[in-house]
């Protein structure tokens, strides 16, 4: 006998397949944020490591959750009093995100706090963060720091800038090296305006930050563009050489971490045997091979790749755009040519 006030058969599977959908939504949004507070607000909880290149997976997925939070107008609290360890991609990554929702003509309502653990608020403080945000404290000057800059195109005073931080720090004065580093940069620059973007994307931009790192006597250095990635333009721009590399490795299909790793190597290039608008990658490999820099990792959609490893790994959460991070040791650099 029909009860009279239960739901028919359709309507009773119907809600068992939305209450499933519900719990698993439950199971992943705990893992991200508490849910709302009592401002009404959705609470981020930021990951111990706050790195992109040491914590990808975790730090993309919890970006892509805030992502979505502001897409859909809702209010966002950055609780980040469990950071333990920070790196300064993570501030680009933050900056580029909420950059990119303003450029979108969203609205944003975002606030937060600072970790507990002193030296993570300091690198916070000093990385320029506040210079991009509307906040009570002030970015606190150290010459330990070339903040965060961002920009759309080349910038070749700005690039002379890094190459005097560098040389700062390092000891050093300039020389043959000088060419190869600044190079490098204008590289980025010039790569993240002619191979991220088409005619359509108009939020084509650049960030970066570098640190000196006396006790571990480096000078580190980040770089991401918001373009569509390494292994979307390859895949665009030089489709048939992506299949006949698949085919002669055996392969169905390249992986966006192995994309990365052949770019960097060089695979792709015109019928001039050109590389494609610029050395690009390439050209920082050879620079890395020849030690004028150390520990390049390059992180790109859902790839990544650590030259001092030789190892790529696949990510489970799409990075949108382009990181790389390298480093100037001081003992490399003294003994590069």
């Amino acid at each position: 006998m029909k009860k009279i006030f239960g739901p028919s058969e359709p309507r009773k599977r119907q809600l068992i397949f939305i209450r499933r959908k519900f719990r698993r939504s439950v199971r992943i949004s705990k893992i991200i944020y508490y849910g709302k507070d009592q401002h009404d607000r959705y609470v981020i909880n930021c990951p111990p490591a706050f790195s992109v290149v040491d914590n990808p997976n975790e730090m993309v997925s919890t970006f892509a959750k805030v992502e979505e939070l502001i897409y859909n107008n809702k209010k966002v609290f950055f609780n980040m009093t469990k950071i333990k360890t920070i790196t300064l991609d993570a501030v680009l990554y933050l900056l580029a995100l909420l950059d990119r929702a303003k450029k979108a003509k969203y609205i944003l309502n975002i606030s937060g706090n600072l970790p507990l653990d002193r030296k993570c608020k300091e690198t916070i403080g000093k990385s320029g963060f506040y210079d991009f945000v509307v906040s009570k404290s002030a970015t606190i000057t150290s010459s330990d720091y070339f903040t965060v800059r961002n920009g759309e195109k080349s910038d070749s005073p700005l690039a002379n800038d890094v190459l005097d931080f560098v040389y700062r720090h390092t000891g050093q004065e300039r020389d043959l090296k000088s060419r190869r580093i600044y190079n490098i940069i204008i590289e980025c620059m010039v790569n993240t305006w002619h191979h991220a973007y088409d005619s359509s994307h108009k939020t084509n931009q650049w960030w970066m930050i570098a640190s000196n790192e006396k006790d571990k006597k480096r000078v580190r250095f980040y770089f991401f563009d918001t373009g569509k990635g390494i292994p979307t333009t390859v895949a665009k721009n030089f489709g048939d050489m992506v299949g006949a590399l698949a085919k002669k490795l055996k392969l169905k299909k390249l992986r966006d971490g192995a994309l990365i790793k052949s770019a960097l190597d060089g695979e792709f290039r015109t019928s001039t045997r050109q590389h494609h608008r610029g050395k690009g990658l390439p050209s920082m490999k050879e620079t890395y091979n020849t030690k004028n820099i150390s520990d390049l990792i390059v992180i790109s959609n859902r790839g990544m790749y650590r030259c001092a490893m030789g190892e790529t790994i696949e990510l489970k959460h799409r990075f949108k755009g382009t990181l790389l991070a390298w480093e100037f040791s001081y003992s490399d650099f003294k003994e590069a040519s």
